[in-house]
């Protein structure tokens, strides 16, 4: 074997080593880039676990998702997310956009506490709203974001008084083509899905506690009129 040829394979070996040790730190990667991003814009700590990778699938995403609550409220957290199905294509990973054909979430439990300063999902759509954005990374292409199976646990935290009020399952939210008409980096993409989401967790809440309020009446009326008569 001439030295030429040598070096040509000694180089082609080198450059797939490379590609597996990056392949394979990838799941790394991607919990420290979601965690990190999803920190700064909500304004507390972001817990990401189970990066992974697919090399048959030629997929990538993260496993679960847990969000403290902000500053001024109990508890451990605020969301925890236990199932996230996500497929980002890797031979993008290094272009622009990064294309990432769907993420669904499955298994959410929401702890929405309303205190002496309002609701702690209020606080962190605030801080959501409020966030200028920094980011230089690559632009992303979110095809499809689905979210079912939210559980919300409705409760109030004051000095004195800390009560459970009530429990609902949130409305199933899809989300389409995020970054397909205009240049969307990841803070915006993240940025775009959590509002959304927020968004639709303080609506539903304000209706759940508008039709146990109306419940609540109709039953006082009720009894009063059973007694009367």
């Amino acid at each position: 074997m001439d030295k030429k040829r040598k070096i040509a394979i000694g180089t082609a070996a080198a450059l797939l080593v490379s590609y597996f040790i990056t392949i394979f730190s990838l799941g790394s990667v991607i919990n420290s880039q979601v965690e990190r991003v999803s920190s700064e814009i909500l304004g507390t700590d972001v817990t990401v676990r189970g990066g992974h990778v697919s090399l048959l699938a030629g997929s990538g995403g993260v496993g679960s998702i847990e969000i403290n609550n902000p500053q001024g409220f109990d508890g451990d957290y605020a969301m925890k997310i236990t199932n996230i199905d996500s497929d980002v294509v890797l031979s993008s990973i290094l272009s622009d956009p990064v294309e990432v054909n769907y993420i669904l979430v499955h298994e959410i439990d929401v702890e929405y506490r309303v205190g002496s300063s309002g609701s702690n999902i209020g606080k962190l759509l605030n801080s959501l709203e409020n966030h200028t954005s920094d980011d230089d990374a690559r632009n992303v292409h979110i095809a499809y974001f689905a979210l079912d199976e939210t559980d919300i646990n409705l409760g109030i935290d004051f000095e004195d008084v800390n009560e459970e009020l009530l429990r609902f399952t949130l409305t199933d939210i899809q989300i389409t083509d995020i970054g397909k008409e205009e240049n969307v980096k990841l803070e915006t993409a993240m940025k775009l899905i959590f509002m959304h989401v927020f968004d639709e967790v303080e609506s539903q809440v304000r209706d759940q506690l508008i039709e146990a309020g109306s419940e609540a009446v109709q039953q006082e009326i009720e009894d009063y009129l059973d007694e009367m008569f």
